[in-house]
This record gives structure tokens, sequence and C-alpha cells, in this order.
């Protein structure tokens, strides 16, 4: 994903696409559970 998202600040023309986008979320959300699980 760092890549990714260092690719999309410098190269914003292109792309991710719909499903990248959508696995990243996922993704996020899920780590931002195990945070939070952790926390609490």
């Amino acid at each position: 994903m760092r890549r990714k998202r260092n690719r999309f600040t410098y190269e914003p023309e292109i792309p991710c696409s719909d499903l990248e986008a959508k696995e990243a979320i996922k993704t996020a959300k899920e780590f931002l559970e195990i945070v939070e699980k952790n926390l609490g």
C-alpha cells in the first residue's frame, strides 16, 4: 500500500482501480478495529 500511495502522490495521472480502493478501505477498517480493541 505504501508504494501505491507514493505513486498516487507523485504520479496522480495513474489511477487505482475501484477494487484496489475498496480493498484498501477494507484493510484500513480492519486495522482500526484491531487498534481500537488493543487500546480499549
